[in-house]
């Protein structure tokens, strides 16, 4: 009967934060902010608009996978004879 009811902000990757601790929702929405309601015996359940949505307690926020390493290419160096190394600028006095 009685709750507490708190908004909490939902991430690109499903997650919301709620008491140091990570939820990650089931369900697909298109929303940015969720209601978390708790219990007085300490059930959380999470609402969007009248809409319950199914969620799990998660030990840790997702880390985003990092790119593989890839090695850069070496840089282009022109030749002796090059049209570029055969211009000389001259420095104005």
């Amino acid at each position: 009967m009685f709750s507490i009811q708190n908004k909490a902000a939902l991430r690109n990757d499903f997650t919301i934060q709620y008491k140091n601790k990570f939820y990650q929702i089931l369900d697909t929405t298109r929303a940015k902010e969720v209601t978390v309601e708790e219990s007085l015996s300490g059930n959380i359940s999470i609402y969007y608009k009248d809409t319950k949505l199914k969620h799990k307690l998660i030990d840790k926020k997702p880390q985003k996978p990092k790119a593989p390493y890839a090695p850069r290419k070496p840089r282009y160096v022109p030749p002796e004879d090059h049209p570029y190394r055969l211009f000389k600028i001259k420095k104005a006095s």
